[in-house]
This record gives structure tokens, sequence and C-alpha cells, in this order.
């Protein structure tokens, strides 16, 4: 699975514990990923969305979670109780095969910032075949760069290395690059200590920053996508909901 698993695996609960709230979706913004109705077999790819996760299993969904880290998948399960959520240990850009089950929908909360461009035709790709007939895939991505993604640059400027970890024209971070750099930017999120998040950028590997443009033209592919639609994320700043609806 490569070193972005070894982030997550270092991570674990600490990022829902102790990372920043801006980083988890709101009530509202679980409202809107859940819809009104409860039940149905639902997907949600990537651990670390604890409380968008809770929330499904109060509502009384069928909940599955996929996640390439072995770690986020026992934390969560400690918290939440092995029994309330299936958990597949796998890479959805990759592993597609061990998620052996279909749903009405899948959900993954910005979840795509974590992804190089490259990866979007597999990402959409594997969700749509994951997918029941008329089921959704509902997801989020935050547009443009982090603050931090701009210290870094700047830092990388000063210094004469920014090349070495980031490629202008596809607006491409390679983390595991940029740790001599990182070394000398402020890392924040909550009350992370700085030490594991050094780390944990440092095995993060390749991350694109994207725009609705990105999203939209990765979705308009021969897959039969019935419909697709955007809208704003009701409370994080200059970030995008999708819906993509398979036929």
């Amino acid at each position: 699975m490569g070193t972005k698993n070894q982030a997550w695996d270092l991570m674990g609960g600490r990022f829902w514990r102790e990372g920043r709230k801006s980083a988890k979706p709101s009530t509202r913004e679980i409202d809107l990923y859940l819809g009104q109705s409860a039940g149905g077999k639902l997907l949600v790819v990537g651990a670390s969305t604890r409380d968008l996760i809770a929330a499904a299993i109060e509502r009384g969904s069928d909940v599955s979670v996929a996640d390439f880290s072995a770690v986020m998948g026992r934390d969560l399960g400690e918290e939440l109780g092995h029994g309330s959520f299936q958990f597949f240990h796998a890479d959805i850009l990759c592993e597609p095969e061990k998620i052996s089950e279909r749903f009405d929908v899948i959900v993954a909360d910005r979840l795509i910032n974590r992804f190089a461009r490259e990866d979007l035709p597999a990402f959409f790709a594997n969700c749509h075949f994951l997918l029941n007939p008329g089921g959704e895939l509902r997801t989020s991505v935050k547009l443009g760069f982090y603050p931090m993604d701009i210290r870094l640059i700047d830092a990388g400027r000063e210094s004469g290395q920014v090349t070495r970890f980031y490629d202008e024209a596809t607006r491409t971070f390679n983390f595991t690059q940029a740790r001599p750099t990182l070394e000398t930017i402020t890392i924040e999120h909550g009350d992370l200590p700085r030490d594991l998040l050094l780390e944990w950028y440092s095995h993060r590997g390749r991350e694109s920053r994207f725009d609705a443009y990105d999203i939209d033209r990765a979705l308009a592919t021969d897959l039969a996508w019935q419909e697709v639609r955007r809208e704003p994320f009701p409370d994080a700043p200059n970030t995008d909901f999708w819906i993509a609806r398979r036929a």
C-alpha cells in the first residue's frame, strides 16, 4: 500500500481526538452526507471521519468503513464498538475487490485532498463499481491551497528547494521530499504534537491541490453517472460538495 498507510498508522485515532475541529464535518455537513432518511447500505471511505461514521450508525444505516490503515480501523472500532460497523482494510484506489459488498451510498469527506491528480480516475471508477444502480457517491473537496501549503512553498522558494517537493504545473506536493523544509515552518493541527505531525506529513507522499474544474472533468467520463451536481459545502470555506448518482 506504500507509505500513505504508514502515515495514518502513525496517526491513528489521535486525528479525531486531538486534530483541528475544522478538519471534521459539521452537523450540517453530516446531514448533507447522510440525507434525511435512515437505513440503507453505506460505505464511508476513510476511518478518520469518526463523527460522520458515528452519526450514520446512530441513524440506523448499515455502515461499512474502508481504510488502508489497519490502525485507524482498530482505533475506530475501539471507540465506536467493533460490532457497530463492518471494516474493510483496503485501499479504494487499487483494491476495490477487497470490499466485498455493494452500496446505496458512498461518502468521502475531503479524502480527495489526500490524492495525487492521477488518482482521480481510479477513485471515481472504483466508487462507481462499488455502488448499486441508482446509488450515490457524496464527496467534498477543499479547493485550492491549505495555509500550510503556502508557508511550505514560500519557505521552499527562499531556500531554493521548492522544485524538489512541489510541481507548480500540476499543483502537486511530494511531502516525503519536503521534510527538510517542513522542519523550518510552523505546522499546526489542533493539539497534535509537532514531532508527530512531521512524521505524518513525511509519510503522506504525493498530494495534489484541485479546483472545481478538476473534479468536474474527472467525473465527466464514460462512466454511467446518471446525474452529477455540485454545491458549496456549508461550513468549510473554499470547499465544494459533489453528488454523483450511478445510472
